[in-house]
This record gives structure tokens, sequence and C-alpha cells, in this order.
């Protein structure tokens, strides 16, 4: 496995808590030059309305406060107060920079550009050598730290500090802006506050009770002191030296307390490099601020007040201009009108560049407003409505996203952690975020609610909507258009007729006559060379469904199969990895950097993922293939006489360019899923030896060498134990654990439990199959349970789902494994490899994976007795 999906299980990455902190640095000054750049219009003679002015405060306190919210956010979440916050600072500065330069308050010079440059390198390598803090703290971690004497008496200078400064800023309000005692009290006053609240917010998820009350109300507190310092500030202090100087000094206290509150001395592999980088971020800062610039300042004024232009003297052209310059100004001369009117054109250009930016500014915050204020309605109506489903078990469960880090230390183990989670249940909540709705899922372990789902109601349950299921956005962009993605009833926009017009088509192949004709010939041509399960359908569903005759179960490289799986691995990685930031840039970036699918924001997201390239190369050898196939069959002279499924859907009309999309599609359903089946299979049978016997007894009484198998043959009547085999691998592990819909309307289920708009309720086969009140001694695999057989309901067996959209190759599957089953078992048996530890892998569906690798290793041995030989499914 890459380290990718590593990655993508391990949680949210630390590029996720940087472009948190980021983003949130950069809002944080936006909202800072709101008020900048009104005070800075009202000293050069503009007159603000009363509704102006408010609603500037306004736009200042809703981007700081989403700012510091972002900053908080990251970690909270488990990112390093000292790696995150040098993040915040520099997009902090660089967004001052930008704001400055653009509204025309401050002019860069080259130092300060400089200072920028160095500042960004400097936080980059801080982001990679600052505190690697442990991703989850222990409550006794957290008391030991908290307790330690130099931590208490810091925490109470910190606290200290704040109070003085808050009453310092109370007494110097009135002062002019100018003033130095008023900005150094202001400049303390938000660093020491946002210090604390940073500390504060990590003590949050590790609290319960009494206590999670006061610190709630502590964190609360200390956010209002910090907005409302930082909203005073920057209307009462000059922005380009408070920036800075509170950023600068912010990053030391930060410092300070990592070291002496959290510790963290030992988790920072080199301490002097993480120090000097530490001095290159302030020197960045203090190359940025060349107002802070003291000495500088004082060399320049005993420079002036000591230079011949003082005296009214002067030695060059340039000093001679500046003194018939400042003459005319003392004298209350006009410029002339060519340059009044040059400068004036500038002036008006500049002035609807700013007005547009500032237009745009004001829509983008309205927008994200608007989004949140109707995403927080929908939310609420949803979890009142699912206010009597029980919750998923596990610990913060019952609170909006509290199942989302312990979905992430779950990855490895996805279907055992829902099987427990939800045991008992027969419908378990888990709730999406309080602002938009979404992700909220149910979970239906009752037969009769599946039904529901999947029969009674089946109009009202479709494919899940792209805009709040990060992981069918990615999944629909990996298959494009076809019946696994196209939705039907309330969710589509055609009434389901498309989606009907592909079934129809699609049904076409799956007949009886096919079954005894060339489904039995290819099945039976395929098994005789077989050396992976995987290859083994792939070959099949190659000839069935396109006409096309691959031999990769002799070894023969196949392309396509490479790529599938490959694409498979990717997609699941990236789906997981990118679900916060899509529903971040969905809903808290203007359009077009984010709103619909993520916008700019995601499409940049998704393209410097290496996992997401590897994807997209993928597709387009999928993509290249499958023109392949369509092109071929398209040219051939008997299309027209061809049964197999891609002439079907070219004889239906159907586009290339959709044709080929299905070629995915069938791919998906023809392969991987009886591969899957196949593979658990004969895992069971390595594992019951006397199981494997019996069934062997079975097939030389019934299906002896030379026995032509066919539908009838094969069927449950003449081999009830392989049929047992069958059903109860299937049982254990069905190919397609765990399955979803989208509610397009309010629904009622049956037991009375409410179903809002837009949730997702899912169905799991894998639970199902294990519950111990349907199937006694549920982890045992015992084929006699279904002897004599009779059919399962479809939503007590939801393996090949039910009602209307039930797997149309459900058929297909069972005769293509029996067959494959039977011509194995005629002549050897298998024994597992020892040492290996089986599981299953990453894939859309539940693959075989052992000691990390897709792959399941036997030895075949002669029923009559002979040499080993390995093989691999």
């Amino acid at each position: 496995m890459d380290s990718e999906v590593l990655a993508a299980k391990a949680g949210p990455s630390m590029a996720f808590f940087l472009v948190l902190a980021g983003f949130g640095g950069f809002l944080s000054s936006s909202g800072a030059n709101v008020m900048a750049w009104s005070e800075f219009k009202r000293r050069s003679g503009k007159e603000w309305t009363r509704c102006q002015s408010m609603g500037f405060v306004f736009a200042c306190f809703i981007l700081n406060i989403t700012g510091i919210g972002m900053f908080l956010a990251s970690t909270a979440l488990g990112g390093a107060v000292a790696t995150v916050m040098p993040i915040q600072t520099g997009a902090n500065l660089l967004g001052n920079m930008l704001w400055q330069t653009l509204l025309g308050m401050k002019y860069y010079t080259k130092s300060m550009r400089v200072g920028t440059i160095v500042l960004i390198c400097a936080v980059m390598e801080l982001s990679e050598i600052g505190p690697q803090e442990p991703s989850e703290w222990a409550p006794e971690e957290i008391q030991e730290l908290m307790t330690k004497p130099v931590a208490i008496a810091w925490n109470c200078v910190m606290v200290l500090c704040t109070l003085i400064s808050l009453y310092g800023v109370y007494r110097t309000l009135h002062l002019p802006m100018e003033s130095s005692l008023k900005l150094f009290l202001f400049v303390s006053l938000v660093t020491f506050s946002t210090v604390i609240g940073a500390s504060i917010g990590k003590l949050l998820g590790l609290v319960k009770g009494t206590v999670f009350a006061l610190v709630a109300f502590l964190y609360f507190l200390d956010g209002v002191i910090c907005l409302g310092g930082t909203v005073l500030a920057n209307g009462h202090c000059d922005v380009s030296l408070f920036i800075p100087a509170q950023l600068s000094s912010q990053l030391v206290v930060n410092m300070i307390t990592g070291y002496l509150v959290w510790g963290d001395a030992k988790y920072v592999a080199y301490p002097t490099s993480y120090l000097l980088v530490y001095a290159l971020c302030i020197m960045g800062v203090y190359l940025n601020s060349p107002a802070m610039d003291v000495l500088g300042g004082l060399t320049r004024w005993y420079s002036i007040k000591h230079s011949r232009l003082s005296k009214g003297e002067s030695c060059s052209n340039f000093g001679e201009n500046v003194l018939r310059l400042l003459e005319l100004w003392r004298r209350g001369g006009a410029a002339p009108e060519a340059y009044r009117d040059q400068l004036g054109a500038v002036l008006n250009r500049g002035l609807a560049v700013l007005h547009g930016l500032m237009a745009y500014g004001i829509f983008g915050v309205l927008q994200v407003f608007q989004r949140l204020w109707c995403g927080w309605r929908k939310a609420r109506r949803m979890q009142r409505m699912l206010k009597d489903v029980p919750a998923t078990q596990g610990v913060g469960h019952d609170q909006p996203v509290g199942w989302l880090n312990d979905l992430m230390a779950n990855l490895h183990r996805l279907h055992d952690w829902r099987l427990d989670i939800c045991k008992g249940l027969p419908l378990a909540k888990s709730l999406g975020f309080s602002w938009m709705p979404a992700p909220y899922l149910v979970v239906a372990n009752d037969p009769q609610i599946v039904k529901h789902i999947l029969k009674d109601e089946f109009n009202k349950y479709s494919k899940a909507d792209t805009t709040l299921d990060p992981f069918f956005y990615y999944f629909e962009d990996f298959l494009g258009e076809g019946i696994f993605v196209v939705k039907h009833g309330l969710g589509s926009k055609d009434g389901g007729q498309e989606w009907s017009r592909m079934r129809k088509v699609s049904a076409q192949i799956f007949t009886r006559k096919n079954f005894n004709s060339m489904m039995q010939e290819v099945f039976m041509s395929k098994a005789e060379s077989l050396r992976c399960f995987f290859n083994f359908t792939f070959d099949s569903i190659m000839s069935i469904f396109f006409g096309e005759e691959c031999n990769t179960a002799e070894g023969v490289p196949n392309v396509y199969g490479k790529a599938f799986d490959m694409a498979s691995v990717c997609l699941r990685a990236h789906s997981v990895k990118s679900m916060a930031p899509f529903l971040f840039f969905s809903t808290f970036l203007p359009w077009p950097l984010g709103g619909h699918h993520g916008g700019w924001a995601r499409w940049f997201w998704d393209w410097s993922s290496p996992t997401y390239r590897r994807l997209k190369r993928c597709i387009r050898t999928l993509e290249s293939e499958a023109d392949r196939l369509v092109r071929k069959c398209q040219e051939d002279p008997t299309l027209g006489e061809r049964r197999d499924l891609l002439a079907l859907f070219l004889q239906g009309n159907f586009s290339p360019e959709f044709t080929k999309k299905m070629v995915l599609h069938l791919i998906i359903a023809g392969r991987d899923t009886t591969a899957c089946l196949l593979s658990w299979m004969f895992y069971e049978l390595t594992r019951h030896p006397e199981v494997q016997r019996q069934l062997h007894e079975e097939i030389m009484l019934k299906q002896p060498p030379g026995t032509p198998l066919d539908w009838k043959s094969l069927s449950a009547s003449e081999m009830p134990y392989l049929n047992g085999v069958i059903y109860e691998s299937l049982r254990l592990w069905p190919p397609v654990p765990f399955d979803l819909k989208m509610a397009f309307e309010d629904d009622v289920l049956p037991g009375g439990w409410l179903v809002p708009q837009f949730a997702n309720v899912a169905f799991c086969p894998f639970n199902m199959g294990r519950d111990e009140e349907r199937y006694p001694e549920a982890l045992a695999f015992r084929p006699e349970r279904w002897i004599p057989f009779t059919p399962p309901p479809q939503h007590e067996f939801p393996v090949f789902q039910a009602g209307p959209r039930v797997c149309l190759g459900q058929d297909m599957a069972l005769f293509e494994a029996k067959t494959c089953a039977v011509e194995l078992l005629r002549f050897c048996s298998f024994e597992m490899v020892p040492n290996q530890e089986v599981t299953y892998g990453e894939k859309i569906t539940m693959d075989i994976k052992s000691n990390g690798k897709e792959e399941f290793w036997v030895t075949v041995v002669p029923w009559a007795g002979g040499e080993l030989a390995a093989s691999s499914s």
C-alpha cells in the first residue's frame, strides 16, 4: 500500500491543518483591512453614513471570527499550535500586504517584499521541523502538563497580562491613532488572548461534564476578548503597524507557551533549527514592517535634521525639484492641468478596480453567510427529525460529527467498526455538521426498513447528491455516466427514464439461453487455466460483455485490469482524505473560489494530491481501452448479429461516449464482485477442510469430470451443499458490504422513525449477515444452515440489493462462481499457506488481502496425492 493510502488512514493530514490555519489568517487580515480602509477614507474626507459604518464593523467581525475559528479549529482537530500558528501568521501578513497595496493605503518596498519571501520560507520549514505532538492526548497527560509549576506560573502570567492590557486599552482608547502606548496595549491584549484561546481549544475534546462547561465558558470568554480587541484595534490603530507587531509578539509568546506548558521540547527533533527558524520568522516580520524600524527611524530623523535640504540648500537636480515642490505647497499653488488630468485618470482606474474588489468581498461575505444560515437551518431541522433515532455506539457519536475521529482511527477495519457501533440497533444515526445538511447518515439493520428503502418507497431513495456527498462526487468522477450512478425516482430529472432504459438493455444479456450456451462455454474455458480469481472473472466478462478475448488468467498482461485495480484504491484513499476540504470549500469560500463542488479550491486541492493524479492517469488508461473496445465493436460488420452487452447498447442507439462509460460500470459489476466471492469462499474452505472434503464428495457424486455444467445441473436442488457454501460465503463476506441511498423527500420508516430530506440511508449486508438473532453462531461457517434451500427474501439478504434495482447479474455471478468451484474442486484440494494475516482491502468492493498485499496464497494438492503447487487468489 502506498504512503498516500496510509496517510488517508491516519486522519486529517498536516496539509489540511496548514490550509485551514492559512486561510484563517488571510480572512483575519481581510477583516482588519476592511476597518482600516474605512478609517483611511474617513481621514481623507469621506463621510460614512451610520449604516455604512455598521456594515464595515459587521464585515470586520464576520471575517475575524471566521479566521480565528479556523485557526482554533486547526489546533482543536489535532494540529500543533507551534506549527499552525506560523502558517497563520504568514498568511495574515501576506493578506495584509495584498489589501494594503490594492486599497492604496501602503506602498510595499523591496525590503518588505524580501521580508515576505523570508517569512514564507521560514513558516514552510517550521511546518516540517515543528513539534510533532501526539494526535490524541490522554486526559492524564493533559492533567500532568497543566499542573506543572512552570505551566501554572506561565498561564497565570498570560492571564494577568491579558487583564492588565484589557484595562489599559479601556483607559487609552481616547488617545490618537499614533499613540505608541495604545498600540502596545492592543498588541498585548490580542496576543495573549489568542495564545490562551489556542491552548484552551485543545482541552475541549478531552474533558466532560462540569469541567467541559467551565472550559467552554472560558473558551467563549477568551474569544470575545480576542475578537473584540482585534476589531477595536483595526479601527483605532495603524493596521500596517498593528498586524506585524501583534503577529511577531504572538510567535514569541506561542513558542514560549509550547515549551513551558505543552512540553514541546520532547516533540522537537532539532531544537536549534527550530529556534533559528522562529528567529527567521521574526526577521521576516521585521523586514515586512519598515514602520517598525526604530533604529532606522532614529537614523533617518538625525540625517534629515542635519541635512542641507532642511536648511534650504541642495546639491542635485532632485534636491532642487523637491525644494520647488515644497515651495509650491507652501504657497498653495496648483499643479499643471495636464498633470491633474493624468493623475485623475490613474486614480479613477484604481478606484474602479478597488470598487470591484470591494463588491466581490461583500458578495463573498454575503454568499458565505447565506450558505451558513441556510445550511444551519437545514441541519437543525435534520437533527430535530432524527432526535428519536439512537446514535451509533461510541464516545461522542451523539454529537455533530462526533464519529469522525473514530472513523479515521478505524479505517483499517472499517466494516468491523460499523458492525461494532451498530450492534443491537435496528436503526442508528451519525450526525453531520451543524452548519450544513451533510454528512447525515442513518444505518438500517432491520430487514423491514431495508425493504422500505429498496422496494416500498423506492422512488424516494436514490443515489446521493454529489454536492452533499464527497465520496459519491469522486465516485461519479471515476465512473462517469452509467447505470451505477444514474439516479431514479425523485432524485432524477427525468423521473428515472434513462435508468429504466439502461436497465432494460442490460437485462437482455442475462437470459437462461445465454446461461446454458455462451456463458457456460466461457466460464468453463476460463476456469481451466485459472491462476487468479480476479483474472478469471475479468477474462469471462470481457468475453461475455464485450466480445473481447483475454487471457490474463494465463499470465497475459492486461493494462485495463491493472489500471482498474489502482484506480479503485486511489478513489477510496483520495475521497476519504478530501471529505473535510470538499465540504469546507463548498461552504466557506465564495464562488468561484469555492461553492458548488468546492470550486477552484477543490480543483487545486485535487491536482496537488499525487493520489488524485494517479487516479486520473488510470482513468485515462481505462477510457483509452474503452474507446478501443467501442470502436472495434462499431467497425464489426456483424454488429447487428452480436449478443454481447456492448453490442446491445450500441444497437439501442446509446451514444458511443455514453457506451464507453458503461464499459467501466460493467467491469465493476462482472469482475470484482464475483472475484471477491470466490476469494472469500476458498479462504473459508481452506479454514474448514471438512467442509472442503464434503463439497468435493458432492461434486464427484453429482458432477464427476467430463460432466457438462449448465444452470440446472448446478442448481440448489441438484447441488445443495455447493449452494450452501456459496450463500454462506456471501453471508459472511458480501462483495458490496455497505451501500447507501439518499432520501430526496421526508419519509417515515417502519417503526415510526423520521428521515429528513437529503439524509443518507444505508444498509450493511456485512452487519446483517452477522446478526446473531437471525443467524445463530453467526461467525461460524456452516453451509448446512442453507439446506434445504429456501431463497432468502431480498430485504433480509440484500447482498444483491432488492426491489426494482436488484442486481441484474445475480444469477450470472452465482453460475460463474459455481462453475469455477466445481472445475477446481473436481481435481484439487486447497490448503492455506502458513503465516498469512488475512483481512479485507481498501477497494470499493470487499477484496481479500494477505500481509498487506491484495492476494491470498494457497497450496494446491491433487486429491489423489501429488506435488504441491502454489497459487494465488
